[in-house]
C-alpha cells in the first residue's frame, strides 16, 4: 500500500509538471493564452497530449512503474481542473500589447537652441509609471525623475505598453531647446515637433490597436510548427525505438554517456552564446547588475567549443593513419555543403540577400555561408592532423612530460589571450591545447571531487566577468581575458569536463536521448544558423525592449532552437540514410 501511494506522489508530480511547463510555454508566445470555451478545449488537449508524451520519461527517472490507463486518466483529470476549473489561475487573461518607438531625430528648426528631446511621463492604462523602471538604450538617460536624449542623435527608445479601454500616452516636454521627435506606434508614424518659445507639453495617445495580437502573429506561427514538429519526433521516437539510438541494444555499451553529456551540455551553450550574439548583448552598456548576470551566463557559456574539443581529443587520440579514417572527412564535407546551400537559401528568403552562383561557391569555400561554419574550418584542419598528433600522444610515455607539453602549449597559445608581454605568435594553435587535454583525460583518466570543480568554475566565471566588467567602464562589453583561447576558459572548460566525464546514466530514455543529440552536434550547430536567421528578427520585432528584459526568454528561446534543429538534423540522417 505504502510503495502504490508513492507511485501515486511520484506519477502526480510529473503529470503536474509537464503541465504547468504546458502552461508557461503558452505564457511565453503572447504573455497570455485563449480565452474562450473553444480556444480552452484546445489548451486543455495540448495539456493532456504533452502529458502523455512526455510523463513517461519523467516517470522513468524516479524508477517507477508505468500505468498508461492512469497516465492518461491523470493527465485528463488534472488538464480539466487546470483549463476549466482553475482557469482564473492558469489561464492568464490576454493583455494585447504593443511596442512604441521613440526616436530622437536630432534635428530641429531654425528657433530651436538644441534637439533635445524630453519624456515626462507615462500612462499605461490609467497607471503612472515609474520612468527610471524603463531600459535605456544608447544616447538616452535619466534626469531628474525623466527621460533625456540630447546627443548621439538620431537614437531611439523602445517602451512595451499595453492597450485596452484605458487610456494609455506619453508625455514630451516642450521649450525652446527641444527638437523633433519620431513615434512609431504599430503602422503609424508621427513626427512632432517639440519646440516652444514658452514651454508646454505634448501628449500623445497610444492607438488601442495591437501590434502582438494573437492571431497571424508570425512568430506564434513559427513556434506552432515547431511544436507539432517536435510532437510527431517524439512519437517517431516512441514507435522506432527498436531502431533507433534509443534501443539499448543498438551500441549503448560501446557509449560513453558521459561523454554525450558533455556533448549535450555543449551544443546548448552554443545556443546559448549564439543566444547573446543575435541579442544587442554586446552593442548596449554592460552595467547594472542585471547585465553582470548576463555576462556571468556569457561566460559559463563560452566554455561549449572547448567541451567538443575536449572531447574531439578524448574519442579520437587512438586514431592511426590509414585510408579508413581519411575517408571519415567526406561526411563532414557533405554535411557542411548541405547546410551551406539551406543557409544560403535561408539569407536569401528571409533576409532578401542577392546571391550569383559565382558568389555563392565563393561563400561556401571561405566558409562565410553558414556564418557559424568558422568551427568546422578549424575541424577541418584539426582532423587531418589528428593521426599525427596521436604519434605525440602514443609516443610520450611519462605523465609529468605530458604534462610539460600541456603547459608549453598553454603558455604560447592561451596565456598570450589572457596576460600582456607574453609571444602572441602560437595563439592560433589553440585547438591543440584542447585536444591534448582530452587526450590526456583518456590516457590517464584524472579525477576531480564534483563539488571542487564545480566550485573552482563558479570562480573563474566570475573572475572573468568582474575583469570584462570593470574594462567595459559602462560601455559596451569588453572582453578581456580572451575567448576560447583564454587561459582562464580552459582551466574552466577542464574543470568541466573532468567533473562530467565519468558520468554513468542508467536510465535508458535519457542515456539513449543523449546519444542522439551527441550525434547530431554538428547537424543542430549548423542548422541553428538557419533557424536564428528566421527565428531572431521576428522574437526581437514582437518581444524585445531592451537587453534587460530580453534575458527573460532565453531558456525558451534557447529550447526551441535546439529542438528544431534537431528534428532538421534527424531529417537530415533519415534522408542521407536513403541516398
Amino acid at each position: 500500500m505504502k510503495t502504490q501511494s508513492k507511485y501515486m506522489m511520484k506519477l502526480l508530480f510529473c503529470i503536474v509538471t509537464m503541465v504547468i511547463l504546458a502552461d508557461y510555454l503558452t505564457y511565453f508566445i503572447s504573455g497570455g493564452t485563449y480565452l474562450d470555451s473553444w480556444q480552452r478545449i484546445i489548451i486543455f488537449l495540448g495539456y493532456t497530449l504533452i502529458g502523455l508524451l512526455i510523463a513517461k520519461p519523467f516517470i522513468a527517472i524516479f524508477k517507477v512503474k508505468q500505468n498508461r490507463l492512469l497516465v492518461l486518466i491523470g493527465c485528463l483529470v488534472i488538464s480539466s481542473v487546470m483549463t476549466f476549473v482553475l482557469k482564473d489561475i492558469f489561464i492568464k487573461e490576454v493583455v494585447e500589447q504593443k511596442i512604441i518607438e521613440i526616436i530622437a531625430l536630432g534635428d530641429k528648426q531654425e528657433a530651436s537652441s538644441g534637439t533635445e528631446v524630453w519624456l515626462v511621463g507615462l500612462v499605461n492604462q490609467d497607471q503612472l509609471v515609474d520612468l527610471q523602471e524603463l531600459p535605456l538604450t544608447e544616447g538616452w538617460e535619466y534626469r531628474e525623475g525623466n527621460l533625456l536624449s540630447y546627443q548621439d542623435q538620431p537614437n531611439e527608445l523602445k517602451i512595451k505598453v499595453n492597450t485596452g479601454e484605458a487610456p494609455t500616452s506619453l508625455n514630451f516636454l516642450k521649450h525652446a531647446y527641444s527638437g523633433k521627435v519620431k513615434i512609431v506606434d504599430g503602422q503609424e508614424e508621427t513626427i512632432v515637433d517639440l519646440y516652444d518659445a514658452q514651454s508646454d507639453y505634448y501628449q500623445y495617445n497610444v492607438t488601442k490597436e495591437s501590434t502582438q495580437k494573437l492571431i497571424n502573429n508570425s512568430i506564434l506561427r513559427f513556434i506552432e510548427v515547431v511544436y507539432l514538429l517536435t510532437i510527431i519526433l517524439f512519437i517517431g521516437i516512441y514507435k522506432l525505438k527498436k531502431k533507433t539510438k534509443l534501443n539499448s541494444n543498438h551500441g549503448a555499451k560501446s557509449r560513453s554517456s558521459g561523454i554525450d553529456l558533455i556533448k549535450t551540455i555543449a551544443i546548448i551553450f552554443v545556443i546559448a552564446v549564439h543566444f547573446f550574439l543575435n541579442t544587442e548583448f554586446y552593442t548596449v552598456p554592460f552595467q547594472g547588475i542585471n547585465m553582470f548576470g548576463q555576462g556571468l551566463l556569457r561566460w559559463l557559456f563560452m566554455a561549449c567549443v572547448p567541451l567538443f574539443i575536449l572531447a574531439t581529443g578524448y574519442l579520437q587520440c587512438g586514431k592511426q593513419v590509414n585510408h579508413q579514417y581519411f575517408k571519415g572527412i567526406i561526411g563532414v564535407l557533405r554535411t557542411y555543403l548541405i547546410y551551406s546551400i539551406l543557409a544560403l537559401i535561408a539569407l536569401s528568403y528571409f533576409n532578401h540577400e542577392v546571391f550569383t552562383l559565382k558568389s555563392g561557391i565563393e561563400a561556401v569555400f571561405l566558409f562565410s555561408a553558414n556564418r557559424y561554419s568558422w568551427y568546422v574550418n578549424m575541424y577541418i584542419g584539426l582532423f587531418l592532423l589528428i593521426p599525427f598528433l596521436n604519434k605525440i600522444h602514443e609516443g610520450i610515455t611519462d605523465r609529468k612530460q605530458y604534462q610539460l607539453l600541456i603547459g608549453i602549449l598553454i603558455f604560447m597559445a592561451a596565456m598570450p589571450k589572457t596576460l600582456k608581454y607574453f609571444p602572441t605568435w602560437w595563439i592560433g594553435i589553440w585547438p591543440l591545447i584542447y585536444y591534448f587535454i582530452g587526450a590526456y583525460i583518456r590516457k590517464y583518466t584524472p579525477h576531480i571531487h564534483k563539488g571542487i570543480g564545480g566550485l573552482g568554475v563558479i570562480i573563474l566565471v566570475f573572475i572573468q566577468n568582474l575583469f570584462s566588467f570593470y574594462a567595459s567602464k559602462g560601455q559596451v562589453f569588453v572582453d578581456v581575458t580572451g575567448d576560447y583561447a583564454s587561459f582562464l576558459v580552459v582551466i574552466q572548460a577542464t574543470l568541466l569536463f573532468l567533473m562530467l566525464y565519468k558520468v554513468n546514466i542508467q536510465n535508458r530514455f535519457i542515456k539513449g536521448m543523449l546519444a542522439l543529440i551527441s550525434s547530431l552536434t554538428l547537424e543542430i550547430y549548423l542548422g541553428s544558423f538557419i533557424i536564428d536567421t528566421y527565428f531572431y528578427p521576428k522574437f526581437k520585432a514582437q518581444y524585445f525592449v531592451g537587453q534587460e528584459n530580453v534575458i527573460q526568454y532565453i531558456v525558451p528561446v534557447v529550447g526551441l532552437i535546439i529542438g528544431m534543429s534537431l528534428i532538421i538534423g534527424v531529417f537530415y540522417r533519415k534522408v542521407i540514410k536513403l541516398i
